[in-house]
């Protein structure tokens, strides 16, 4: 099937001339001559109806009348009364907090000094207490490890009987001498001792405040424990034969 060719135009026709005319030629109306129509008759566009209303130009303001002003000045202005200005300073009232009740002055803590003078005066102290044994009681006790008895068990029962007779005093007592074995097998306790005699013993024994409490009382201890322990040894040896 063919193609359809756009036809060719060769010649010109006046009638469909793209040339614009000079003058507008006038188009019949149908009314007599003597009418004139704005626009037609002088060769100007045809005036028609137009689209927008004209919209009213403004005139002057309008002058307010005498009575009205006479009766704006005429009102006095009614000024608030001197509760409504009390009301309106007031500021608004704020939620209600809750008030700590005050400690009476019994309940309150005591000052630090006397907290202070009354721990080293009459107020005890626990000290700490620790104490091996020697090379001597290791000795004398395997007799009785041989026969099923710990080295512990016998430093327990020797520590009991040493506290109940136990009883510090301000007179120090230096460490005794001895060969004594690790701590790793020893005996510890604690003992409640006045604060006042602790502080003067450390006055003359411990100036520069460099020991413990335990210090000064641990050569008390440990020499009423050894003498306990040798009686204990030889009790249980007694015993068992």
């Amino acid at each position: 099937m063919g193609r359809r060719e756009r036809p060719k135009v060769s010649g010109t026709d006046p009638a469909y001339s793209h040339a614009f005319l000079k003058e507008r030629p006038k188009l019949p109306n149908g009314m007599p001559p003597s009418v004139k129509i704005p626009g037609l008759n002088d060769g100007g566009a045809q005036a028609g109806p137009s689209t927008e209303e004209e919209k009213p130009k403004a005139g002057p303001a309008p002058v307010p009348d005498a009575a009205d002003l006479a009766a704006k000045v005429a009102e006095p202005e009614v000024e608030p009364t001197p509760e409504a200005k009390t009301e309106a300073k007031r500021p608004a009232a704020k939620p209600s907090k809750r008030v700590k009740a005050k400690r009476p002055a019994d309940d309150a803590a005591p000052p630090k000094e006397s907290v202070t003078a009354n721990a080293s005066s009459g107020e005890k102290r626990k000290v700490s207490l620790k104490v091996s044994m020697t090379t001597a009681h290791v000795e004398a006790m395997k007799p009785l490890v041989a026969a099923g008895l710990a080295q512990r068990d016998v430093l327990a029962l020797a520590g009991r009987r040493t506290m109940k007779r136990f009883e510090p005093s301000p007179d120090f007592v230096p460490v005794p001498d001895g060969d004594r074995v690790p701590m790793t097998v020893a005996y510890s306790t604690t003992k409640y001792v006045s604060g006042r005699m602790l502080d003067d013993m450390r006055d003359e024994h411990d100036p520069l405040r460099v020991k413990s409490d335990a210090a000064m009382i641990r050569g008390q201890f440990e020499t009423l424990f050894w003498s306990v322990l040798d009686d204990v040894i030889a009790e249980l040896r007694q015993q068992r034969g």
